[in-house]
Order: structure tokens, then sequence, then C-alpha cells
């Protein structure tokens, strides 16, 4: 900022973004380490899958600010070395940024400019026309879960045969615990984004 010793510049915002990213790495700690028994000790293992999603939900919206603040900064460093221009999708998002910040020429109240940015974030604006240019390299991909076929029950008099394993539609076995989770593995219901051929 210009007259750096009369003002602060985003030296607040920053405090900001560094104390919100820090209360991310605590939140960021794993729900289901503290476990609690539950049902007379029947389920011993808790995931607390609600607290984890709730926890997430917070995480993100400071990961909105935290974005939000660096990419207001970025745009105030760009404006210093004007009349040099960036690249067509960088000035693209500065005009994107400028239509809801104005650039700061001196102090002022950071938390109306900060809630804009957060938005910018939040409704989809950042990075829109990188996005449009280079979405078509990247095109989302539902991989559903595969069907199981139900396990044959024992016959009477044959309790003492193991009951058979569950089987994937088409007759391979159903991956035991630990098996198939590695890089590259697709999780049920989950979207995948797969590179499209140049």
């Amino acid at each position: 900022m210009r007259e750096g010793g009369l003002n602060s510049g985003f030296m607040i915002a920053q405090v900001t973004a560094a104390a919100l990213a820090s209360e991310n790495k605590s939140l960021a700690h794993p729900s289901s380490v503290d476990s609690l028994p539950t049902s007379a000790n029947q389920e011993d293992h808790v995931s607390m899958a609600t607290y984890g999603a709730r926890r997430l939900g917070d995480m993100a919206a400071n990961t909105a600010v935290v974005v939000g603040i660096e990419a207001m900064a970025a745009a105030q460093g760009i404006e210093f070395h004007r009349p040099l221009k960036s690249s067509p999708l960088v000035e693209q998002e500065l005009a994107r940024i400028r239509a809801r910040v104005a650039f700061v020429e001196a102090d002022r109240y950071l938390a109306p400019d900060i809630e804009a940015m957060k938005q910018w974030v939040v409704q989809g604006d950042a990075g829109a026309g990188c996005l449009r240019r280079f979405g078509k390299f990247c095109r989302p991909t539902r991989v559903d879960a595969p069907a199981l076929s139900p396990s044959p029950s024992p016959a009477r008099g044959e309790g003492s045969k193991p009951a058979a394993s569950p089987t994937l539609s088409g007759g391979s076995p159903l991956p035991r615990a630990g098996e198939g989770r590695g890089r590259g593995a697709a999780l049920p219901s989950a979207i995948t984004y797969q590179v499209a051929a140049a």
C-alpha cells in the first residue's frame, strides 16, 4: 500500500487469514479418533460423522474467507505494476474482483470487503473464467457403487460349512477390508474427474 508508514494496509486482513487457517488446523483433527462406546458396548467404534460434517461446514466457511483475502491482496499487488498487463485470464478475474471491492488507497474498514470476497468464493465466481476455458479437459463422471448379490443362506444341516462370501454383480468377489482402496480406487457414489483426451 502507498505511504506504508502511514497506512497499515492489509496487515489486519492477513492476521485474520492466519487465524482462520490456524483454526482450520485444529478443526481438521479427525473426529473418529475420539470414539466412545455406545449401545452397551455393542458399538465400540463410532464414526462421529454428524459432528465431522458440521465441522467441515465451518472449515469451508473459514477457507472461503482465507481465499478471498489472498485474492484481494493479489489484486492489490497487480495494481501496483500498472500499466503492465497480466494474462487475459488473470485480468478477467481481476475485473471480477474489482466489481466487488475497490483498490485500497488508504486504510479503511475492511470487513465489508472481506465479506464481499468471501461471497466471490462461495458463489462460484472465483476462477469462473478459467473453468470455462479449461473445463473441457476436466469433465465430471459419476462412479456408482457396484451392486452386491446376496450371499446364499446355508441349507439345513450345513451349518458347519462357511457361508459364501458376498460377490459383486458379475461374480467377482467383494474386496476384503483394506483391499481396493489404493490410489485411484473408486468410492461409492463419488464424483471423480477424468482428464479428457486432447
